[in-house]
C-alpha cells in the first residue's frame, strides 16, 4: 500500500488487493469503488393507508359475518387486536414484496 501511496506503484495485484479488502472488513467491489447498491423499494404514506384501510375493511367485514370465533366462542377484543396486527404485519410484507417485484433494478 505505501509503493501505492508514494506512486511509485500504480497497481495492485488481485491477491494484495483481496488481502487489502480483507484486513479493512470490506469488498473488492467496495476498494474499486463498482459495489452496486441496490434501490430497495421505499414503503410510502400511500401504502401505509392502503394497507390500513384493507385491515379495517377486512375486520368489518369478519365481525359482521360472526366468524371472529374460537371453538364456538367469540373471539376476544384482545385476540381482535392480536389478528389486526398480525394482518397489518402480513399486507405491509404482501405490499413491499409487490412493490419490489415491480420495480426495476437500477445499476
Amino acid at each position: 500500500m505505501s509503493e501505492l501511496n508514494s506512486g511509485r506503484s500504480k497497481d495492485l495485484s488481485n491477491q494484495n488487493a483481496q488481502k487489502f479488502a480483507d484486513t479493512l472488513g470490506t469488498s473488492l467491489d467496495s476498494i474499486y469503488g463498482t459495489e452496486r447498491k441496490e434501490i430497495v423499494p421505499a414503503f410510502t404514506a400511500k401504502d401505509r393507508l392502503d394497507v390500513a384501510r384493507a385491515v379495517e375493511r377486512i375486520m368489518g367485514n369478519l365481525e359482521c359475518s360472526d366468524d371472529l370465533m374460537f371453538d364456538g366462542v367469540p373471539m376476544s377484543s384482545a385476540a381482535k387486536e392480536s389478528l389486526t396486527a398480525a394482518m397489518k404485519l402480513g399486507l405491509e410484507a404482501a405490499r413491499l414484496k409487490n412493490n419490489e417485484t415491480n420495480t426495476p433494478k437500477r445499476h
